[in-house]
C-alpha cells in the first residue's frame, strides 16, 4: 500500500494527526536546546504536509461532498496547472524560510544576512515568474488551493461507492451507494452536480484582472521590496 492509498483509507484521521503535530510544536520551545528550531520545523512541516494531503484527498472529497470550488481555489488551481513546480517550490521556501533563518542565526550574523538575501532572491524570482505566467496578475498570499471540505465527514476508500466499467473506464455509482442511509450523502444531487456546469467555462485566471500602469508598478514593488531591503541591510 502506497502513501496515497493509506491517506485515502484513513482520511478521517488525517486532520486529528495534523492538529496533534501542530499542537506539539507549541509545547516544544524551552524544553531542550534548540527546541525552538525543532518546533518551527515541525509547525512548517505539518502545514506543508497538510497541503500535500489536500492534493491527494481533493478528488475523493469532491465525490463525497460535491460543491463548487471557491473563486480563490479556482484561480489557484488554474495557476497550478500552468506553473505547478513554481507554485510548490515557492510554498516550500515560504514554509521553511523562518526555520532556515533560525538555523543560520546560530552561525555568524554576516552569514545570516547573506543567507536571508539568497532566500529573498529565490522568492522574488519565483514571484516574478508567476506574475508573468499569470498574465501580469496580482500574486495571492498563497499560491496553492486551500482546504474547502470537511475531513471529518470524508469516508475512507474510493471503491465502496462506485464501480468502474471495463470498456469505457468510467466510474458509476453502485446500488449500495444509491440506497445507503446517510443524511449527508445525496447521490442524486451528486450525479446532477457532476454533469452540470457549476463553474464558468472561462479561464480561471480571468477571475483576477490584469494589472497595468501604476498597479503593475506597485506589484513589482511588492515582489522586490524584501530583496531591496535585504540588499541595503548588507551594504
Amino acid at each position: 500500500m502506497n502513501y496515497e492509498n493509506f491517506i485515502l483509507k484513513n482520511a478521517q484521521h488525517v486532520q486529528s494527526v495534523e492538529a496533534s503535530l501542530r499542537t506539539l510544536s507549541y509545547f516544544l520551545p524551552g524544553r531542550f536546546d534548540n527546541s525552538e528550531i525543532l518546533s518551527e520545523f515541525l509547525y512548517s512541516g505539518t502545514k506543508l504536509v497538510g497541503l500535500y494531503h489536500d492534493s491527494i484527498l481533493e478528488v475523493e472529497a469532491q465525490k463525497q461532498q460535491p460543491k463548487g470550488a471557491s473563486s480563490f481555489n479556482r484561480y489557484n488551481k488554474g495557476l497550478l496547472k500552468k506553473a505547478r513546480v513554481i507554485c510548490w517550490v515557492l510554498t516550500v521556501v515560504r514554509s521553511f524560510e523562518t526555520t532556515a533563518e533560525m538555523v543560520s542565526s546560530r552561525l555568524s550574523k554576516a552569514f545570516q544576512e547573506k543567507f536571508v538575501l539568497v532566500i529573498e532572491i529565490i522568492k522574488a524570482a519565483l514571484r516574478l515568474a508567476l506574475f508573468k505566467i499569470s498574465g501580469n496578475r496580482m500574486i495571492m498570499h498563497t499560491v496553492l488551493p486551500e482546504r474547502d471540505y470537511d475531513l471529518a465527514k470524508l469516508e475512507p476508500g474510493v471503491e465502496a461507492g462506485s464501480w468502474k466499467a471495463e470498456r469505457t473506464k468510467k466510474e458509476h455509482l453502485s446500488v449500495d451507494a444509491l440506497t445507503k442511509d446517510n443524511a449527508d450523502f445525496n447521490p442524486a444531487m451528486q450525479y446532477l452536480l457532476s454533469k452540470a456546469m457549476i463553474e464558468p467555462s472561462l479561464d480561471p485566471l480571468e477571475l483576477l484582472p490584469q494589472l497595468s500602469g501604476f498597479k503593475q508598478v506597485t506589484e513589482y514593488v511588492y515582489i522586490f521590496r524584501p530583496l531591496i531591503y535585504g540588499t541595503f541591510k548588507i551594504m
